[in-house]
This record gives C-alpha cells, sequence and structure tokens, in this order.
C-alpha cells in the first residue's frame, strides 16, 4: 500500500500546486466569473481516472476564476453523455470528457450512434493517454501473459475476461489478442471500470484489460499479466509488456475534452490555452506518470486532426474482427 499512497500524496500534491503555476499567455478568458461550468463525465463515479480528472478541473477553474464541476452520465459506451452533450446549448457552460471510445470505436461499430465524430463536436484538448495493464484475478492459476496465454489454450472457452462495455476499447483489444494469441475467450461486459476492478479483485471473472488498475497491482489484490505499453513502467517495472509475449502487440486510450458544435471559440481556446500551460507544470505531469498516465494537452485543431486520422485504422480493425468471426456485430 506504501506505492498506492504514495501515489495519492503525489496527485494532491500536484493539485494544490496548480494556482501556482508560472505566468502563462492565454487566449482573453470569455468565462463568467463563478458561474459554473458542467463538465459530463460518461462513466460511473469512483477509479483513478474519476480522480485525476476531478482534480485537473479544479486547477482549470482556479486558472479560469469559475467552478468546472463534473456531472456522472454512464451508459452505453459513453453514449448517453455524448447525446446530452450534443443536445446542449453551445454558450460554453458545457463540456464533456470523451475518450476513443466515444470518437473512433462507437461511430465505427455501432449503427444506432447518431452524432458525426467530426462535425458534430467542437474539440478542446486532448487531455490524457494510458496503455493497459492486463491484470487476472489473485487466485488464478498463470501469472504471465505466457502461462495466461497457455492456460486459455488448454481450457477453450472457459477463461472470462471484463471489459467496460459491448464495443469498449477494451472489448476490441481483448478480441484481437485472442485472435493473434490463438484462444478464445468468454467476453463480460460491465457499465464502466470501476465495477471490473472490484469483481476481479472478488474472482468474479478471470481477466481484464484496463488502464485504472495500477493501485490494485501495487496492492498486490490483483496478478498482473503484462503491459500494453512501448515500454516498462518504472512504477511496475517487473510487469512484462504484451509486445514481449506477442510481437507488435501496443495499446492505448486516450481521453479529450469537447464542447457542443457552435460554441464560441473563445471558450475552447481558453480551456486548452490553460491546460497546455498546467501541462507545463512538472508536478502535475509527474503525478500523471506516477499514476501511469500521460498528460498531453493539445490544441484544439490538433485532437481534431487525431480523431481524423485514427477513424481509417479502427475501422478496418472492427471489420477484420467481424470477418473472422472473433466478434458479432455490436450495433
Amino acid at each position: 500500500m506504501k506505492n498506492v499512497n504514495s501515489t495519492r500524496r503525489r496527485l494532491l500534491a500536484a493539485a494544490a500546486a496548480l494556482p501556482l503555476a508560472a505566468p502563462r499567455l492565454v487566449s482573453a478568458n470569455p468565462f463568467a466569473a463563478g458561474q459554473p461550468v458542467r463538465v459530463l463525465f460518461p462513466w460511473a463515479a469512483g477509479g483513478e481516472l474519476d480522480g485525476i480528472v476531478r482534480r485537473l478541473l479544479d486547477g482549470l477553474g482556479k486558472e479560469l476564476g469559475t467552478p468546472f464541476v463534473m456531472e456522472y452520465k454512464p451508459g452505453g459506451t459513453t453514449v448517453l453523455a455524448a447525446s446530452t452533450l450534443i443536445n446542449a446549448r453551445p454558450d460554453g457552460q458545457t463540456l464533456m470528457i470523451g475518450s476513443s471510445s466515444t470518437f473512433v470505436i462507437n461511430p465505427v461499430t455501432r449503427e444506432d450512434i447518431k452524432y458525426d465524430p467530426l462535425t458534430d463536436f467542437d474539440y478542446v484538448s486532448h487531455l490524457i493517454e494510458n496503455a493497459f495493464y492486463i491484470a487476472a484475478r489473485p487466485d488464478a492459476p498463470y501469472d504471465s501473459l505466457p502461462s495466461f496465454i497457455e492456460y486459455a489454450r488448454s481450457h477453450p472457452g472457459e477463461v472470462s475476461y471484463a471489459s467496460q462495455g459491448v464495443g469498449s476499447v477494451p472489448h476490441l483489444l481483448m478480441e484481437q489478442l485472442s485472435e493473434l494469441a490463438g484462444i478464445k475467450l468468454i467476453h463480460v461486459p460491465y457499465n464502466g471500470p470501476s465495477r471490473v476492478v472490484q469483481d476481479l479483485i472478488a474472482g468474479h471473472v478471470d481477466t481484464a484489460m484496463m488502464t485504472q488498475m495500477l493501485p490494485a497491482l501495487q496492492a498486490g489484490r490483483v496478478k498482473g499479466l503484462a503491459y500494453t505499453g512501448h515500454a516498462r513502467q518504472p512504477v511496475l517495472p517487473d510487469l512484462a509488456l504484451a509486445s514481449e509475449t506477442i510481437p507488435g502487440f501496443t495499446a492505448h486510450v486516450w481521453f479529450g475534452l469537447v464542447a457542443p458544435r457552435g460554441t464560441p471559440a473563445a471558450f475552447s481556446h481558453a480551456v486548452s490555452d490553460t491546460l497546455l500551460t498546467l501541462g507545463k507544470d512538472p508536478a502535475l505531469t509527474d503525478a500523471f506518470n506516477q499514476a501511469g498516465m500521460s498528460f498531453l494537452p493539445s490544441s484544439p485543431e490538433a485532437f481534431h486532426d487525431k480523431v481524423r486520422k485514427e477513424l481509417p485504422s479502427w475501422q478496418s480493425t472492427y471489420q477484420s474482427l467481424l470477418a473472422r468471426g472473433r466478434i458479432r456485430p455490436i450495433g
């Protein structure tokens, strides 16, 4: 628990230091002092992402002189929150934290999606990027990715994995990994990350691919099988890379901030400029790193361009999994 508490202390210290950031040159502040800005969060409360985003919004509010208030809107792998945002007034008072699922997965996997990711949002800033942890229940009969694959091959259709929902990034990635490894797993979808970790610790599911797993791994409450980043993590140096077992297999999920289409650009640029300045704070970036995350704010234009470039790649991945029978049509 020492490492977990240390991580939390770093996050708290970084949040406390935000108002002391170096002087900055940003766009004129269009926000009315003291008027709350609603920030839709499309997952259930709890978990590392919730805590870090809250601290980030607190720092943003202090810099811009107005509170940024989280509003939880879980459901439909972020679709409920996205639909709420699209119908909100474009007056700068409503934003949303979205993810890869919102902008590049759901649009290519679900026919019931009512929005176009390239035209129905105003992009504000990329925020966070994470690689995934592949973990197992604490009493699992395997403790590495090679031994997990060997066990799953000898027990086809018996090993389960949890994801944050049908069509979520972990769902598609675990099916991609399963195909590459030549195994067949049982998918157990959840509505958000917090319950996944709880049920993995309790042994109700066998494995999971998650970004929000670091505290449980550090505390020894689950078994670490692999990490999907490009390099091993300093905070967990003994956790092998997935690519050490399956060459070329790396995977990340990212999160970003968007506004309703038609929001005056002054609001988006004020937020983006402030986040870019906060991104230069060594204490804050170190806190994200210690939590296994990278804080990577961007301009609105760069964030929109990222989405535009990734859509064709995920379309190809989804169609490939469908063609090989790894998944069924999602929506």
